[in-house]
C-alpha cells in the first residue's frame, strides 16, 4: 500500500468515527428537544432531524467505502456536507430570514469542507490510477 492509499483509508475511518459520534448526538431525546425541535415547527424539526442523521450516516458508511469502492466513500463526504449546508437552508426558508453564521458553524463548515476537499485530494491522486 502507498502512502497516499493509507491516508485516504485513515483519514475515511476518522470520518466514520466522527459520524458515530454525530450520530450518537443526534439521536439523543434531550438533544433533538433542546437543539433541534425547540421553537420551530415540527415539520422543519423532522426535516433538520433527518438531514443531520442523513449526514452521519453518510460519514459512517464513508469509512466503510473506503476499502471496497474509493469514490463513493468520496461521495458519501460530500453528501454529508450537502447534508449539513441544507439544515441552515431549511431553517431559514422555514423563519423567512437570513440565517445566522456564528463562529461555530463557520468552524464546523471549514473542518467539513476542509476534510471533503482533502479526501477528494487525496483520492485523485492516490487511488484513481
Amino acid at each position: 500500500m502507498e502512502a497516499l492509499e493509507i491516508t485516504f483509508k485513515l483519514l475515511a475511518i476518522l470520518y466514520s468515527v466522527c459520524g458515530i459520534l454525530l450520530l450518537a448526538l443526534t439521536t439523543g431525546e434531550g438533544f433533538q428537544q433542546i437543539c433541534i425541535y425547540e421553537g420551530r415547527n415540527p415539520l422543519v424539526g423532522d426535516m433538520l432531524k433527518h438531514l443531520a442523521n442523513g449526514s452521519g450516516l453518510a460519514l459512517v458508511v464513508c469509512g466503510f467505502a473506503a476499502f471496497k469502492l474509493p469514490i463513493a466513500a468520496v461521495a458519501l463526504v460530500w453528501v454529508s456536507l450537502v447534508c449539513h449546508l441544507l439544515t441552515g437552508v431549511v431553517d431559514s426558508v422555514a423563519s423567512r430570514v437570513w440565517p445566522k453564521f456564528c463562529v461555530a458553524c463557520a468552524v464546523n463548515f471549514a473542518v467539513r469542507a476542509s476534510a471533503a476537499v482533502a479526501l477528494t485530494l487525496l483520492y485523485q491522486h492516490g487511488l484513481r490510477a
